[in-house]
């Protein structure tokens, strides 16, 4: 088993308020990828390249959130008619715990904002996505995933203004999703990272070691 490592001296992770969260994402999006042989796709999009799904919906069943995966309409958007109960904590389940479902999306949620549905987990997509078919419960759709032996690395912002079901995250300026923010717009919000390899390989960097990282991607293009 490979121990994660962690880069940088400005937050350790016992300082962290969200380092916890970071891992138990990390670990999932590791448990995905040994499942499918891959990474989540980072989004998912129809025939009318309508943006639909998040990796962080695909992922519920790998943070043992499995009653609010199965509840999700995969065949609509993440904000369509069947999942808006879902969206804004509404939906109820007869269940010994009432919140179940309000508390599926609680691991991208800042620890100080439990009410709050704007996640503060996001992805990094440092170029082009590549498409192609992925098998969703009850239906076909097309997903978009990282280049093959490019990292899935998370982001932990402040302040993302992206619903933890939407299928958003970052990006540098893209024709391809304008509505996404900029590596730019965020790197004020930024907290720290994890980078998801090959492995078991996961490396964890504070808000310095991210910078440092993000700005040597941009050396590189």
């Amino acid at each position: 088993m490979v121990l994660p490592a962690f880069l940088g001296c400005g937050n350790s992770p016992a300082q962290w308020t969200n380092h916890n969260k970071l891992e138990t994402i990390a670990f999932a999006i590791g448990v995905y990828r040994d499942i499918f042989k891959e990474y989540p796709p980072i989004v998912v999009t129809n025939d009318a390249e309508e943006s639909l799904h998040s990796w962080r919906v695909l992922i519920l069943p790998q943070i043992e959130a499995n009653n609010f995966y199965d509840q999700y309409d995969f065949e609509t958007a993440w904000n369509g008619e069947r999942n808006i109960d879902l969206r804004d904590g509404t939906r109820r389940m007869d269940s010994d715990e009432p919140n179940e479902l309000v508390n599926a999306g609680r691991v991208y949620l800042p620890d100080d904002s439990p009410r709050m549905q704007e996640t503060v987990f996001v992805a990094l997509v440092n170029g082009q996505l590549r498409e192609k078919e992925v098998r969703l419960p009850s239906v076909t759709q097309t997903g978009h995933y990282l280049p093959p032996g490019e990292p899935f690395v998370v982001l932990e912002i402040k302040h993302s203004g992206i619903h933890w079901m939407e299928p958003r995250d970052v990006t540098p300026p893209m024709d391809r999703y304008p509505d996404w923010p900029s590596v730019d717009e965020v790197r004020d919000q930024i907290v720290g990272s994890v980078e998801i390899g090959d492995g078991d390989t996961r490396i964890f960097r504070d808000r310095t070691a991210t910078l440092t990282y993000l700005e040597s991607l941009t050396k590189m293009e």
